[in-house]
């Protein structure tokens, strides 16, 4: 495999066409995102936002996130994205797990972190609408939009956390 084009975005990202075994694949490199979706376990809700996103042509619910800047580690990109989008700080970010955007076209590369332990912060204002929704009804609500893959990915692992949580907790009783 190897790069046989490369086109810079003016951004972190690229564009480049690569060359496996005689056929040219057109591919975005990237840097990486990380994510961190906040859960209220008092009122069992989730903190989403809601992004304008023109490519698709309308607005969608999402966790928040963003690009891992370079020499960034994503636990910290993670942490500055949801204060930056939100208002909101994470203390402790666990990590839910890791998956690749689009395994055809992209290198991106997603962390997927999650917190119970978050603080709002007077001082800042945030850059986006959020909303706090129940976690049940979140991943209905998501995906009837035909939603952002990152966020079903950590709603949907939370939820098997969260249900690993309380089994641990009962069988340790």
């Amino acid at each position: 495999m190897r790069t046989i084009d490369e086109r810079p975005t003016g951004s972190a990202l690229l564009i480049a066409a690569i060359e496996n075994q005689g056929a040219v694949t057109p591919c975005v490199v990237h840097p990486g995102t990380a994510a961190c979706l906040c859960y209220d376990a008092a009122t069992s809700q989730v903190l989403l936002v809601r992004q304008s996103r023109p490519v698709v042509g309308r607005d969608t619910l999402e966790v928040p996130s963003g690009i891992v800047e370079d020499g960034e580690d994503p636990l910290e990109t993670a942490r500055r994205e949801t204060l930056e989008e939100t208002g909101i700080y994470g203390e402790d970010l666990r990590l839910l797990g890791k998956t690749l955007s689009s395994v055809g076209m992209s290198t991106e590369l997603i962390h997927l972190f999650w917190t119970d332990d978050w603080a709002r912060l007077d001082c800042s204002k945030p850059e986006l609408d959020s909303l706090w929704v129940p976690l049940d009804s979140a991943v209905q609500l998501v995906q009837s939009e035909g939603g952002d893959s990152k966020t079903l990915c950590s709603l949907l692992l939370l939820l098997l956390e969260l249900s690993r949580l309380r089994t641990d907790s009962t069988s340790a009783e």
